[in-house]
């Protein structure tokens, strides 16, 4: 009897605690609307004398991330606006870079941008924030959320709104690969590609025929 009760407690503490990680974890609908701001820093090179900081600050639709190493760079994205873009900030100027489409077949300026700001995401975002990465209350959860709005509006070209219905962030679209289309030849294209050679070998054949004969 004894040995159910506890099994029985167990069960529940395990149902409650579920049930409690279940609440604490973000949404795509939370993750867009929640306003915060974040700040991870961690020991760079040069026996730790250079700090790696990075700051994140939503507001709204307007995410501005901004990473000092020896200078500072800060991208400002607002995920709400259209076209694409992304705009840098970097040694005293501000630059702006539009997207043209999927950046498995651009290499243009937008495509380097997004893809020195998705690695300092990853490398001094996702891997130095502590905390638990489902939850927002945590510096790791900000990261993890700007990250994958960043990676649905920057890499996929996504638009959100406050005002309908929020994609889902945590689903990757993957980019069409390129089929080789093989493309079979019509019998009127083969009729014509042939009649010229039987032509010629006939002609061939009838001039070796009277050749033949005288």
């Amino acid at each position: 009897m004894s040995c159910s009760k506890y099994s029985f407690l167990v069960l529940t503490l395990g149902l409650l605690v579920n049930t409690s990680v279940m609440a604490n974890m973000f949404t795509s609908r939370i993750c867009l609307m929640t306003n915060f701001d974040t700040s991870i820093e961690h020991e760079g090179k040069f026996f730790g004398l250079v700090k790696n900081k990075l700051d994140i600050k939503k507001e709204d639709c307007l995410v501005e991330i901004n990473y000092k190493n020896i200078l500072d760079t800060k991208w400002i994205v607002d995920i709400c606006r259209e076209p694409v873009h992304i705009k840098v900030k970097s040694r005293g100027s501000l630059e702006f870079y539009k997207r043209k489409g999927n950046c498995s077949e651009y290499n243009d300026q937008y495509c380097k941008s997004w893809g020195e700001l998705k690695q300092i995401l990853q490398d001094h975002g996702l891997i130095f924030a502590k905390g638990e990465r489902e939850s927002l209350q945590s510096s790791h959860g900000k990261t993890y959320c700007t990250y994958l709005l960043m990676n649905k509006y920057l890499g996929e070209g996504v638009l959100f709104s406050k005002y309908k219905q929020t994609p889902d962030i945590f689903t990757e679209v993957k980019p069409d690969v390129k089929k080789e289309v093989i493309k079979t030849p019509k019998v009127e294209e083969v009729k014509e590609e042939v009649a010229p050679k039987l032509e010629a070998q006939d002609k061939k054949e009838e001039t070796s025929s009277n050749q033949a004969r005288f």
